[in-house]
């Protein structure tokens, strides 16, 4: 899991909305089409693409100068999903990425399995980095999520300096209480290989974190949820995946993590504590998002098809 920065812009950036019946409005009917990023005086969007069954099937990027790009293309076969991101090549540097999801009955996710490469072709320093990941999701009566478990294993080749593998099992536990997702604790337990001028180093290291959550202001959590795995997706590194179950949306999250190696001794340590500010529209639906306390220059808006 990620510190507390992470999760705060991952909720900053992740698209959502709620789906009150206000105005007589019927949720089913409307859906998100643009998220649009301000930082300081730079604005970027992420544009959706849907199908005639209202699957999101790609997303676009503009950038601050409205140069559309497509980040990634959506594909469905039954509760099977795949996402590709658009390979990319510049700066010396091709990378491909894909994420295949298994989904339940209620388009939640149930595994999710990250293949990347990256090639780093400039002539100084050559090399070739492989990269999978494989996480499965356990989910209470409720349909509220229990248990995030994530095995990883990477290799680096590189033609001046070596070979690395990097390979580590993460497991996260939530509580959960009131509806609401009140904490959750992860242990992350990594392994360093390299062979380096024909000698074998090892190593490894502990990443412990722990969140809390707050629920001060009971922002309600009513979204649409019909593309929210798709959506969460695209941002992979927060610690809190949103789900239809929960009661409301956390306002405050109160996070410390340390990280030890092989014996023991403590590396790094860090407390933080974030905050969010929720907007709703008139039809009760997110329209933007900003850390607590707000800075206008520093938000997220949601523009929607109605």
């Amino acid at each position: 899991m990620k510190k507390t920065p992470f999760l705060l812009a991952a909720l900053i950036c992740i698209g959502i909305f709620s789906s009150c019946m206000k105005d007589n409005i019927n949720p089913d009917d409307v859906r998100i089409e643009q998220v649009v990023y301000h930082s300081n005086t730079t604005v970027s969007k992420t544009i959706y693409v849907y199908d005639a069954q209202g699957r999101i099937i790609g997303l676009d990027h503009s950038d601050q100068n409205n140069q559309v790009t497509t980040e990634s293309s959506v594909y469905y076969n039954g509760s099977e999903v795949l996402i590709v991101l658009t390979p990319q090549s510049n700066g010396g540097v091709t990378t491909s990425d894909s994420i295949w999801l298994t989904l339940d009955g209620s388009n939640k996710a149930t595994k999710r399995i990250r293949h990347s490469f990256y090639d780093f072709f400039g002539p100084n320093q050559p090399q070739k980095t492989y990269i999978k990941d494989t996480t499965t999701y356990t989910y209470d009566g409720s349909g509220l999520l229990l248990k995030l478990t994530t095995k990883s294993y990477d290799t680096t080749w590189t033609a001046n300096s070596g070979t690395y593998k990097t390979w580590y099992t993460e497991v996260i536990d939530n509580t959960n209480g009131g509806g609401n997702l009140l904490s959750s604790s992860g242990n992350k337990a990594l392994t360093f290989w390299s062979l380096q001028s024909g000698v074998v180093h090892t190593s490894s290291r502990t990443h412990l974190q722990t969140d809390a959550y707050g629920y001060d202001r009971k922002s309600p959590n009513q979204m649409d949820f019909k593309n929210m795995t798709i959506i969460t997706e695209h941002y992979p590194n927060s610690g809190y995946r949103f789900n239809k179950n929960y009661a409301n949306l956390p306002d405050k999250v109160t996070s410390s993590y340390t990280d030890k190696d092989e014996n023991g001794a403590v590396i790094s340590s860090s407390n933080d504590v974030g905050g969010f500010t929720y907007r709703y529209n008139k039809y009760g639906f997110l329209s933007a998002v900003l850390a607590d306390p707000p800075v206008e220059s520093e938000r997220t808006e949601y523009i929607y098809n109605k």
